[in-house]
C-alpha cells in the first residue's frame, strides 16, 4: 500500500501521492452499514456466532453470503436473513471480499457453494 508523500506509481508520472490525476476514486461505503439496524443485527449475529466459520478464530465481522446491493434497504425478506449472514474473522473476511464480491479492483466470482 503506498503512503501520502511516496511517488505515484504511475511510469512515467512524476507527482507524488496523492497523484490528483491517477488517484484511484474509492467508492463510497453503503450507508446502511452505518445504520442503527444493521449495528442491531450484527451485534446479535456476532453474539450468537463467536467464532468465525472459516477459521474457528474469533469473530468479528457480519458477512452476506450471497453480497448485499449498494444501497439496498434493510430487508428481513432477503438479503439481511440470518441464512445468509455468518460470521467471519477480519482476516477472512478480507479475503472473502477480495476474492468473491470483487473488491480490491479483482473481478466478481460466484460463490463454491459449501455442502449443507
Amino acid at each position: 500500500m503506498s503512503r501520502p508523500g511516496s511517488a505515484c506509481p504511475v511510469p512515467g508520472c512524476l507527482e507524488v501521492l496523492p497523484c490528483p490525476e491517477h488517484a484511484k476514486v474509492q467508492p463510497q461505503s453503503d450507508p446502511f452499514y452505518r445504520s442503527v439496524a444493521w449495528r442491531r443485527l450484527s451485534t446479535r449475529v456476532l453474539v450468537e456466532h463467536p467464532t468465525c466459520v472459516q477459521c474457528g478464530g474469533a469473530s468479528q465481522v457480519i458477512d452476506h453470503i450471497e453480497p448485499r446491493p449498494h444501497g439496498a434497504p434493510l430487508d428481513r425478506s432477503a438479503w439481511d436473513r440470518d441464512e445468509n449472514l455468518q460470521a467471519l474473522c477480519r482476516r477472512d473476511h478480507g479475503r472473502k471480499t477480495a476474492k468473491h464480491d470483487g473488491a480490491f479492483g479483482n473481478p466478481k466470482r460466484p460463490l463454491e457453494r459449501r455442502p449443507a
